[in-house]
């Protein structure tokens, strides 16, 4: 079960041009709260899922990486 309608009536940051906000059919979706161990071991594991160098094709268009491989290194 979500949040009735027009119960979400609090704008957090204010934005220009906006007087109120609201609701305007129930919430739906999300998910239950997550325990701190469990959110603990998620953001350990979040580095290992992204890439510093960047995608391959981006490197090769940048020019930092040679299309042939150096030999005798």
């Amino acid at each position: 079960m979500g949040i009735q309608w027009g119960k979400l009536n609090q704008l957090v940051d204010p934005l220009p041009f906006v007087q109120s906000v609201s609701n305007v059919t129930e919430s739906g979706g999300g998910a239950d709260e997550e325990d701190d161990d469990s959110y603990a071991e998620r953001i350990r594991q979040a580095p290992e899922s992204f890439s510093v160098a960047g995608p391959i094709w981006s490197l090769r268009v940048l020019g930092k990486v040679s299309q042939y491989p150096s030999r005798g290194m």
